[in-house]
Parts: structure tokens; sequence; C-alpha cells
């Protein structure tokens, strides 16, 4: 077979390995973007696999501190477990007061005083009144708070007394703004305060 034949036979054979390579490349192209594709799937899942302890564990740790923090809650309750009745408490508080030997010349409900008006509202002069107090941190969710403001007349030791036994009262007992005043004949004293009751809120 002379250059001429083979030149000619070869022509032939080079298109069409060329035609095929095109074809298969139009083929194969798709089908290696698909295998691509779902291999940077699988790695994403594996990934996520390996993560699944970890996340799993720290479901736990969430789980775990809601469960404390409830049970916490719950105790809080128990230890502040009163009826919620301020007749109930000025009662104890009168037992009290007797055991002492201190003599209440004075108690009534706070709200009964009136509050302050509510932030943001302006006076009868056009003034802003001073901003409300920050809230109450033994306010928690079941908890109920009433005040009350107690005159209470007796010695100094009498006087103590009274408010040690107050403190230890099954409800929680919180005392504020106290005033001590000298009162004849001495050592005759007058203690006004502010008594504040939490107990469980009713449902």
């Amino acid at each position: 077979m002379n250059a001429r034949a083979r030149l000619l036979l070869a022509g032939p054979i080079a298109l069409g390995v060329g035609a095929s390579a095109v074809l298969g490349g139009l083929v194969l192209w798709p089908q290696w973007q698909q295998m691509q594709l779902e291999q940077g799937r699988l790695t994403e899942l594996r990934a996520l696999e390996a993560r699944l302890p970890l996340i799993k564990r720290q479901l736990e740790r969430e789980q775990s501190g809601r469960q404390t923090a409830l049970e916490q809650q719950a105790l809080v309750l128990d230890l502040i477990a009163g009826s919620g009745s301020l007749v109930t408490f000025m009662a104890q508080v009168d037992r009290l007061a007797a055991l002492s030997g201190v003599r209440l010349a004075l108690y009534e409900p706070a709200a009964a005083l009136g509050e302050p008006t509510p932030p943001g509202n302006a006076g009868a002069n056009g003034k802003s009144n001073p901003a409300a107090p920050p809230p109450d941190p033994l306010l928690a969710p079941g908890v109920s708070k009433q005040e009350v403001l107690l005159s209470a007349a007796g010695n100094y030791p009498a006087l103590l007394s009274f408010m040690r036994k107050l403190e230890k009262l099954s409800v929680l007992v919180v005392q504020s703004n106290l005033q001590l005043i000298s009162e004849e004949p001495a050592p005759r004293l007058l203690l006004k305060m502010r008594v504040a009751t939490y107990s469980r809120a009713s449902t």
C-alpha cells in the first residue's frame, strides 16, 4: 500500500475517532458532573453524621439545664409556700408581736397608700416623674408578692426580737424602708417599715 492509500485510509479513521470522542464527551460529561455533585453531598452527610454525637450531647446538656432550673424553681416555691392570704400573714405578725413584747400601732397594705405614677406620665407641673424602680428579682414565675406598712412600738431589745422572729416565718419576708423614731417616755421607740411577703401565686 502506497503512502497515498494509507493517507486516504487514515483520514476516515481519525475522523471517526474524533467524532467518537466528541460524542463520548457529550454523554459522559453530565454523568461526571452528577457524580461530583453526589460525592459532595455524600461528604456533607458524613460530616453531619460525625457531628451528631456532639449535637446530641448539647441537647442533653440543655435539657438537663432546663430540668435543673425547674427543680430550683420548685424548691424556691416550697421554701416560700405561704398561703398568700394577707389576713393569715398579719395574724402571724400579731402573734410574733405579742411574743416579743411589741405593740403594733398601725399596719395597712402598701397599695392603699397609692403607688407612684408610672414613668413617662407628666405630673401637674408638666415634668416627668422619676423612673420606676428596677423589677423585683424575687418575683419568679409562680410567685406573688404583697406589701404592707408596719408600725411597731416597744423598747429596742423587743423590737429587735420582733424583727428576727419576722424573718423566720415560713413565708419569705423582706423588710425595707426601716425608720426608728424615739418616743416618750424613753426608752420607748417606734419602728416603721415596709414588709414584702412572697408566696405561691394563685392558679
